[in-house]
């Protein structure tokens, strides 16, 4: 794994924005400075966060997302006329955060069906997968929280009251997947998949367990980040089925809270992962980034950056590599 992602210490992606610059993006938004000068300081942002990163020990360095208000905008925003329902209907603890509309939300204006709605999702996929690749793009991660959040039985109980069956939903999301999968021509894709990262608070809870077999080996994937930072995400005991050939980062560091992990702890417990896959497809990893929006969890910076200086530590004690 020391010649592409992943590697054995690895980060899901955005970083706590800097304060000065979400300053001037607040007087971009009240139109007191220029586009030209906005991005002058979000280059200046990212040269210093990429420095950060490569002192760190990091051989894979990410732009903190600090252009993004948050880990979607920038998406949906090339999509056109699109306004994204919410998929949560409320950001919390853990105490609310249920799933809010279906089949009817994308059928009641724009699509007569379902069906229609997919296949233009698939296409605007695989024109953003080609014009990465035009671009020299080779490494793509995905962000898909829902089939993490399959495994909560809250979730699934909201989805039986709505008449969907959460069984038959998954499949579904496996086959949109892996046609999207199929416009990444010559870009290695991984998934990361959370229960809800929002300003320290989270949306589900429940184990892998119920998901794992069809995760792992239905879906084309070859490499997953899964959240591990607490025991809502359950035992390691789903990772046993994940087949040869694919990688599994464990996202034992969290970054909901500024509290930095014990590295005995950590290492105690990727030995526990080890047990059901084989140390050499492991890694380790946050179990989220630091801003899944542009007002960040709430830690300091220098939390941030022990929690990242503690990961490369880590990964190179126990497989002698970053």
């Amino acid at each position: 794994m020391d010649t592409h992602p992943p590697f054995r210490a690895e980060h899901i992606g955005s970083l706590l924005r800097p304060a000065g610059l979400l300053a001037l993006r607040q007087k971009f938004n009240r139109g007191e400075i220029d586009q030209h000068e906005l991005a002058a300081a979000e280059n200046r942002a990212i040269e210093e966060a990429v420095t950060l990163q490569e002192r760190l020990g990091f051989k894979l360095a990410t732009d903190g997302e600090f252009r993004r208000r948050s880990y979607h905008s920038y998406f949906y925003a090339q999509l056109g006329d699109v306004a994204p329902d919410a998929v949560m209907s409320d950001v919390g603890d853990g105490s609310g955060g249920r799933v809010s509309h279906g089949d009817k939300a994308v059928t009641a204006h724009a699509y007569r069906d379902v069906d229609e709605f997919w296949n233009d999702t698939v296409k605007a996929y695989h024109d953003e997968l080609a014009a990465l690749a035009a671009a020299g793009c080779t490494y793509v991660q995905i962000d898909e929280t829902a089939f993490a959040k399959f495994g909560d039985p809250a979730v699934q109980a909201t989805l039986t009251a709505r008449g969907d069956d959460w069984r038959a939903l998954i499949d579904s999301y496996i086959d949109v997947t892996n046609r999207v999968l199929r416009g990444a021509d010559g870009i290695r894709v991984g998934m990361h998949l959370c229960r809800g990262n929002r300003g320290g608070h989270w949306h589900a809870e429940g184990s892998y367990d119920l998901i794992a077999d069809k995760l792992f080996n239905a879906l084309d994937i070859d490499f997953f980040f899964l959240e591990y930072d607490s025991p809502r995400a359950g035992d390691f005991s789903p990772l046993r089925l994940l087949p040869k050939g694919k990688t599994i980062a464990l996202g034992l560091v969290s970054t909901k809270a500024a509290t930095l992990e014990d590295k005995a702890a950590l290492k105690r417990r990727i030995e526990a992962a080890s047990r059901h896959v084989d140390l050499d497809r492991l890694a380790l990893s946050p179990q989220c980034g630091f801003a899944s929006s542009e007002e960040g969890n709430p830690i300091p910076p220098a939390a941030q950056e022990a929690k990242l200086q503690l990961v490369v530590e880590v990964a190179r004690e126990v497989w002698g590599e970053s």
